[in-house]
């Protein structure tokens, strides 16, 4: 899938900022199942200097001064990726399986769950979970045992030792600025990681409970609220139902990293699709690390070639990403959908602002931020509507002529 993403950023300022120093996270990076073929930073005023770095977790971040007095200031990151359908979690040979409710969704079909993540959490009556989970199910293919450790032999896996080699996933064990390690999370979670449940099949039963117990509630929630804050009310936004998914796995003990991204939207029936409607999207990656001889059997060609390519890079790294969005209950190997597009990655939403910055002067100010993401084709005749609609008003302003 094509996509264009411009996200445009514009602060007013009471007054005139002196000097300012600002650091974005607004270029999108290549995975396994998206590329890059074009970026662009648009900056008014112009920057007085600019420059582009790596950060610690690999994200492309740049940064740019201000040196002459200015009342606004506006950044638009035009974008345009080319996005892959990311293989589904390897699980479904797993176990045996149970549809999961019928609840609306941003896109695709309502993903399946173990039957005794369904029993535990109550999504199917206990005795036609209990039939499901005792049933004859066909044994899980070679390739997949690379995926199907316990959840506690993940946890086990990385519970410190003195002398381990290192393990970049260990990184997103820990308690960050937005996401404590609290006994609520464990409590909130323990329904879903039943003793000897596969990590990937509680992470999805995980997803499902709070997509399902928790409302999203615009402006219930500010950038700042806590995750328990938002998990003791039951409601949110995205940023808070991914930094509530993160504080259950990091209080079990497992690696989970925070994903900011855009989704590709799709209009009311019968509306228009609108500049600037959409906005930044936010999920959960959670890492599985390699522990049986399964990962050296390769997945069959039915399996499909983006499995084939995330298994023989897990091969090399010891262990794969896979992705979760409670938001919209979708999940993915590597992506939850080619209507995805990542941003970049870190411990939760701290790491990886959009923007942010210092500046000197300014007083109070107004923010305006507008996202569109859309077909490259659908974006262009929108700017050229309202282009033509801000034409038509500029014409209707002017004063008659003599």
């Amino acid at each position: 899938m094509l996509l264009r993403i411009l996200h445009r950023t514009c602060y007013h300022y009471q007054g005139p900022v002196d000097h300012a120093q600002h650091m974005l996270h607004l270029s999108p990076v290549d995975t396994a199942v998206q590329q890059v073929l074009a970026h662009r930073l648009r900056i008014t005023p112009e920057p007085a200097a600019q420059s582009q770095a790596r950060d610690a977790f690999g994200n492309l971040r740049s940064f740019f001064t201000l040196q002459a007095p200015h009342e606004s200031l506006c950044v638009e990151a035009d974008s345009l990726v080319q996005t892959q359908l990311p293989a589904p979690l390897p699980i479904a040979a797993a176990a045996a399986t149970t549809a999961a409710p019928a609840v609306a969704t941003t896109a695709g079909a309502a993903p399946s769950i173990p039957a005794t993540a369904a029993k535990a959490l109550s999504i199917v009556p206990s005795s036609a979970a209990s039939d499901l989970a005792t049933a004859d199910a066909p044994p899980a293919p070679a390739w997949h045992a690379a995926w199907l450790p316990s959840w506690e032999a993940v946890r086990e896996h990385y519970r410190y030792r003195a002398g381990a080699p290192y393990d970049a996933a260990s990184e997103f064990l820990f308690a960050s600025p937005h996401v404590p390690r609290d006994d609520a999370f464990t409590a909130f979670a323990r329904p879903a990681f039943a003793p000897g449940t596969p990590l990937l099949a509680a992470a999805q039963a995980l997803m499902e409970r709070i997509h399902r117990e928790l409302r999203y509630s615009p402006a219930s929630t500010q950038v700042n609220t806590p995750a328990l804050q938002a998990l003791a009310q039951r409601k949110g936004v995205c940023q808070d139902f991914a930094h509530i998914m993160l504080g259950c796995l990091r209080s079990l003990g497992l690696p989970a990293r925070y994903v900011s991204g855009y989704l590709l939207t799709r209009p009311p029936p019968g509306k228009p699709r609108l500049m600037g409607a959409d906005a930044s999207h936010a999920w959960v990656s959670v890492y599985v690390p390699c522990m049986a001889s399964g990962a050296s059997a390769a997945p069959p060609p039915e399996a499909g070639p983006v499995a084939a390519a995330l298994h023989a890079q897990a091969q090399q790294a010891g262990g794969s990403w896979f992705d979760f969005d409670p938001t919209n209950r979708r999940s993915g190997w590597s992506s939850p959908g080619e209507d995805y597009v990542t941003l970049a990655v870190g411990r939760d939403f701290s790491d990886v602002s959009p923007m942010r910055g210092v500046i000197q002067g300014g007083g109070a100010h107004e923010l305006e931020v507008g996202v569109t993401v859309a077909p490259p084709e659908e974006l262009q005749a929108l700017q050229a509507r309202k282009g033509s609609a801000a034409d038509a008003r500029g014409a209707k302003a002017q004063p008659p002529q003599r």
